[in-house]
């Protein structure tokens, strides 16, 4: 009987070590996709919360699921008086990937959620908004931001492992925002934001580990009034372990887990709504 043969190859060995994560990964999403059809839409959008503020959940590619359900409740359970909603923006579930790579659907789906905002806003104006994108909806947050118009600002984006290219140009995405940009990130996401967004790309179209894995950094060449944005309006959370009191293990679904928004997203909203800036 002939013995099976071990490849000693050391690219091999490494092809299998960066598959395997990658693998887990989409599996775990693809069960989030598959449960999200059992999943009915969730919002807290009475009359008396829309008057106090809105915020708006972006999912990630699984589209609405239990996660970005999660979300919402944590916002909710904090005390958050806001009206909270979730806009799946997602076109498909059973290739989830391919929600990453339309780009010009992201675009066109960037604007009707621009438009929604406008329409919030005219008619109930002067009142805080918030976006929150959850990996590809952190991408896609950003597109948004950058179809509003600048003398209509809202008070902010809070971008959870978001899929996007680490020097993306955010300057015209702060721009449009009051308080700016929290991008939450971590570098153990490595299976989603490192090997998936390589493979497949982020939703800027860009190769490479994502904004969501190991940051944004300011681009080459921006102006001198760019970098100040960035200075100014860019505020970085590395996720640390006193997350982990919030059910946060670091990787890329805790950015969901409720108690951890109950305890960190709810402080950004509430320290805008009193004018502040929070301390994280």
């Amino acid at each position: 009987m002939q013995s099976a043969r071990i490849s000693t190859n050391p690219a091999h060995a490494c092809r299998r070590a960066t598959t395997r994560p990658l693998m887990l990964a989409l599996a775990a999403a693809m069960l989030l996709g598959t449960s999200a059809g059992c999943v009915r839409h969730k919002s807290y959008t009475s009359k008396p919360r829309l008057e106090r503020g809105l915020i708006l959940i972006l999912p990630g590619i699984e589209g609405e699921s239990l996660l970005n359900h999660s979300i919402a409740d944590g916002l909710k359970d904090s005390g958050v008086p806001d009206a909270i909603d979730i806009y799946d923006w997602t076109g498909t579930r059973w290739f989830m990937i391919g929600n990453t790579m339309r780009y010009q659907r992201n675009l066109r789906q960037a604007s009707l959620v621009a438009h929604r905002l406008r329409e919030y806003q005219r008619t109930y104006p002067d009142r805080p908004i918030h976006l929150v994108g959850h990996s590809g909806g952190g991408g896609l947050a950003v597109m948004v931001l950058e179809q509003l118009p600048e003398n209509k600002p809202i008070t902010a984006a809070i971008l959870l492992a978001p899929a996007l290219s680490p020097s993306y140009n955010l300057a015209p995405a702060l721009r449009r925002t009051e308080y700016g940009i929290y991008n939450f990130w971590s570098p153990a996401d490595l299976a989603f934001l490192g090997i998936g967004t390589t493979a497949f790309g982020n939703m800027d179209r860009g190769h490479g580990p994502a904004a969501g894995a190991i940051g944004f950094r300011v681009p080459e060449g921006l102006g001198a009034e760019e970098v100040e944005l960035y200075r100014d309006k860019l505020h970085q959370v590395r996720w640390r372990t006193d997350m982990l009191r919030g059910g946060h293990l670091s990787g890329h679904m805790s950015w969901a887990n409720p108690l951890f928004v109950r305890d960190w997203l709810s402080k950004i909203v509430f320290a805008h709504e009193a004018g502040e800036k929070p301390r994280l």
